[in-house]
């Protein structure tokens, strides 16, 4: 037995205990709600019953407030209840995710698809993003800015010492499932909105418009004193000095309702949304870690011994009263007591003290996040391992690599290597002969390595390098370009930004180079692009039919020859999907075209 299919009984058994834990929580939620219901009216009864019965005042008015405080006990019980129950669920949502992803079904997870952008060196031809993409089979991550670091991850290449101290850290996450599902699951309480997010590190970059006048901190301590005071007039005077605070008060703030309104509104609906990042950054800071790289994203959380999670949610406690103000009691205490400036200046107090930190609780929770979807992709494939990185100017040494969207039932491996720059292989074979297929598994596999992943391989061995495709290149109505010129263009780049001289040597895969011309022009074009591409700081792939290609071996020592070859069974075309060394010996256009009907002649 594989041990993916070890793992996917894990996600299995992990998926049944938190739907029957949904189950048990749905059947606390209903008791509650008819003891919640049963309290109400039997207080109310009860009230009314003892009033009319006389009993007096008092005892009736003790039912009525033992019965409010029974029901609000309850309605707290019922709340954390429908917490457990949403929690529960999605956990149960996770692992079902993750069984779905063995058998490639990625329904429910995003693709990332606003990050596709045909421009970029390889993530169209690879299949990065998009619907049944790379970024699908990774992707555990639950916030804008998290979704936003994984998909960097995958496609910018980071240095050997960042890669190593990513793979460290998943070798000790891995063995933190439970952690590691608590920690995506408190995120998916809250839909986050990557504007609200936007807007509160606005706010935190703004000056403060209030904490810095003394006249306002005064205000608030003094408009509780004068209320006091208005009240004892107006009972002993006149009913007109109620009207006091009022007028004292609207000269103070009539002049900035209108900043006090542009703060409100700029916090109005991030207070949920820091709530649940303030429970993300306490499930860190109470994990235990023995890797350095995650230990040191642990002591960036905590400064004279405050936990920013505490401060983070007393931050969203404050922003609530955005929410919450728009009511007759507080309209009231805003009036007398100035409970909106109160306010405010909590919020200004809180952001001179964290609002320089905040950025980077937002960058670590990304980094777990982005730490968690590789985690999770090894976990799920232990089958995969790590590739180790060689400071040689150019090295890819691999064996048994495969495709990871190819199902491990269907997928076929290969063994393949490539040293030094200047080199290319010349990839022969005949149709679905698995030559495209072979050139993504290598893309797909270093594009992994490059963000810190595992990759599928038994073993792999890679210097820091760029990927760079050209598979996909299709006509364009709307740009009046034809497939040929959109290859050309696409060619044009690789050399302009090789003669650029990047600092990484590029690695560049080419599928059935220049198809959109006669077989002469194709193959004086292809040499020549070999030919320049040798002087350059690159070596890569060169997929063709175009078996005189396969000839330069013979003269030129840059060049090598791979193929992939089928046989005829039975009547049948049988391919095996293995590189073999040596130009293609095997040709199935006719035979596949006799299979469909066409009647071929000699």
């Amino acid at each position: 037995m594989l041990l993916s299919e070890s793992m996917q009984d894990t996600f299995q058994n992990r998926l049944e205990k938190f739907e029957q834990e949904v189950k048990y929580f749905q059947k606390q939620y209903n008791q509650l709600a008819m003891l919640r219901l049963l309290v109400f009216v039997l207080g109310i009864v009860g009230s009314i019953y003892l009033f009319s019965q006389g009993y007096g005042t008092w005892l009736s008015t003790g039912v009525a407030l033992i019965s409010i405080i029974a029901f609000l006990i309850i309605v707290k019980r019922h709340q954390k209840v429908v917490y457990q129950k949403n929690h529960s669920k999605f956990l149960a949502q996770i692992n079902q995710q993750e069984v779905n992803r063995f058998h490639h079904h990625f329904e429910g997870i995003d693709g990332g698809t606003q990050f596709q952008n045909p421009a970029h060196f390889y993530a169209s031809d690879l299949d990065i993003f998009g619907r049944s993409s790379i970024f699908q089979l990774l992707n555990r991550t639950v916030t804008p800015s998290g979704l936003e670091r994984l998909a960097n991850w995958l496609q910018i290449p980071a240095t050997p010492e960042v890669l190593i101290n990513r793979q460290e850290a998943q070798k000790e996450l891995v063995q933190k499932l439970d952690w590691r599902q608590e920690f995506q699951a408190r995120g998916m309480h809250r839909v986050f909105s990557e504007s609200d997010v936007q807007q509160f590190k606005e706010w935190t970059e703004e000056e403060v418009l209030f904490n810095n006048k003394l006249i306002f901190k005064i205000a608030v301590w003094l408009a509780p004193i004068l209320t006091v005071i208005a009240v004892f007039l107006a009972f002993q005077v006149s009913f007109a000095f109620i009207f006091l605070p009022l007028v004292v008060n609207g000269i103070l703030i009539l002049p900035a309702v209108k900043s006090i309104q542009g703060i409100f509104d700029k916090v109005y609906h991030i207070g949920s949304i820091l709530f649940t990042y303030s429970q993300l950054l306490k499930t860190f800071e109470e994990e235990k870690f023995e890797n350095q790289h995650l230990k040191n994203l642990q002591n960036q959380l905590s400064e004279n011994n405050k936990s920013f999670s505490e401060q983070l949610k007393r931050l969203s406690t404050y922003t609530n009263y955005a929410v919450q103000r728009q009511n007759a009691f507080s309209v009231m205490g805003n009036a007398f007591l100035l409970t909106d400036l109160r306010m405010i200046l909590q919020l200004e107090k809180w952001k001179m003290q964290y609002g320089i930190s905040s950025p980077i609780w937002f960058e670590i929770i990304s980094e777990l996040e982005a730490l968690n979807s590789l985690t999770g992709f090894h976990q799920a494939n232990p089958d995969f391992h790590f590739p180790t990185f060689s400071s040689a100017d150019f090295l890819l040494s691999v064996k048994n690599i495969g495709h990871p969207l190819i199902p491990a039932e269907k997928r076929v491996v290969n063994d393949f290597e490539l040293q030094g720059l200047g080199q290319t292989t010349l990839i022969t074979g005949s149709n679905m002969s698995g030559k495209t297929t072979f050139e993504r598994s290598l893309g797909v596999n270093i594009v992994l390595a490059q963000a810190g992943a595992a990759v599928v391989a038994s073993e792999m061995q890679v210097s820091p390098m760029q990927v760079f495709t050209s598979m996909r290149t299709q006509d364009s109505l709307e740009e009046n370009l034809s497939s040929f010129y959109a290859e050309l263009q696409r060619i044009k780049k690789l050399i302009d930004h090789l003669n650029q001289n990047p600092d990484l040597p590029v690695f560049y895969l080419l599928d059935e180079i220049l198809k959109g011309t006669n077989s002469q022009d194709r193959h004086r074009g292809a040499k020549s692009l070999i030919f320049q591409l040798e002087k350059l700081r690159a070596s890569g792939l060169v997929s063709t039919h175009d078996l005189e290609l396969g000839a330069l071996e013979e003269q030129y020592p840059f060049i090598q020859n791979y193929s992939f070859n089928s046989t005829m069974e039975n009547g049948e075309i049988v391919f095996n999907y293995q590189l073999e060394k040596g130009v293609c010996h095997s040709f199935n256009a006719s035979q596949l075209m006799s299979k469909i009907g066409i009647k071929m002649i000699d």
